[in-house]
């Protein structure tokens, strides 16, 4: 493809020197010479995306670019793009126009990972999905709020220094249960009723059971000792 040497912003308009001084007004400032090797800009439509090269359509020309490290949105087909041309190749510099579309892509070319450094950071949409292989957090304080919360998970381990649950109401459903306790377990309750279908065992050291006015034991057999 030729680019004209006006580039893409239009002609270049020379300077004429002008060696006179003139009281309290500085010199003409003086052309730079042009750069050949100084990159073009140009306009280009996306007409594919290949796994490491990206197919731009130029004039009617078709050229295979990359995607520049500072270009983070990832080109798509039919997007209007701003290349730059120059002796190590050709580059999608930034992403111009899309038609509508339902989704766009952020990707740094050349590197395994994306770090964002900022002082704050607020993420406001409607929908929010993550999918990830492994996933870690690393905070000092985290505070959620919502209305409804559902986790579905093969296995759940929880440590914690100190745990509190404060709930209105409260229903736990499991196949087995096991619990150990290593110095104290106390449950204040307005009301206690177990119920087992076959049998119930309670095993002490020393077993205490007081009652302020009676204590009832029914059975067909009663067994002590």
């Amino acid at each position: 493809m030729t680019v004209p040497a006006s580039g893409f912003f239009g002609p270049v308009e020379s300077f004429e020197s002008d060696s006179t001084m003139t009281a309290g007004r500085a010199p003409n400032p003086q052309p730079s010479t042009p750069n050949p090797q100084s990159p073009q800009l140009v306009l280009a439509r996306v007409v594919g995306v290949l796994q490491d090269a990206i197919l731009v359509d130029m004039a009617g020309q078709s050229h295979a670019a990359r995607q520049a490290a500072s270009c983070l949105l990832r080109p798509e087909a039919g997007d209007t793009v701003l290349c730059s041309i120059s002796q190590i190749g050709v580059h999608v510099l930034h992403l111009l126009e899309r038609d509508a579309a339902d989704s766009a892509t952020l990707s740094a070319p050349g590197v395994q990972r994306l770090v964002l450094d900022q002082t704050a950071i607020d993420i406001r949409t409607q929908d929010l999905n993550a999918t990830a292989a492994r996933a870690r957090a690393q905070v000092d304080r985290l505070h959620l709020f919502s209305r409804l919360v559902s986790v579905v998970v093969g296995g759940l381990d929880l440590v914690a220094d100190r745990l509190k649950r404060v709930a209105g109401h409260e229903t736990s459903s499991v196949t087995d249960s096991v619990r150990t306790v290593r110095n104290s377990d106390t449950l204040r309750a307005g009301h206690i009723l177990h119920e087992a279908s076959e049998v119930m065992s309670m095993r002490s050291h020393i077993t205490v059971i007081e009652a302020r006015s009676d204590v009832r034991v029914n059975g067909e057999r009663i067994s002590m000792g």
